[in-house]
């Protein structure tokens, strides 16, 4: 489950309240919120003011991708 908090408006030297509650959630500064509404979820990854931390982040795994293939693609006989 993701988890989130307030940031703040960063086109506005990150301004804003400590915290405040919305649609029953509780966000603040200095604490992550669960969401598990995947309403909200849609809305607060597009929203500049929220930092996201994701579950894998709280367990100490990191979440690994394959490296990217470089040069040119082999010929095919």
């Amino acid at each position: 489950m993701p988890r989130y908090r307030f940031i703040g408006d960063p086109q506005d030297g990150f301004d804003g309240p400590d915290h405040f509650t919305w649609m029953g959630v509780e966000f603040s500064r200095d604490e992550w919120a669960d969401v598990s509404d995947p309403f909200m979820i849609a809305k607060l990854d597009g929203h500049s003011h929220y930092e996201r931390e994701d579950e894998a982040s709280d367990e100490g795994d990191e979440i690994t991708q394959a490296p990217k293939k470089r040069g040119r693609p082999r010929k095919s006989a």
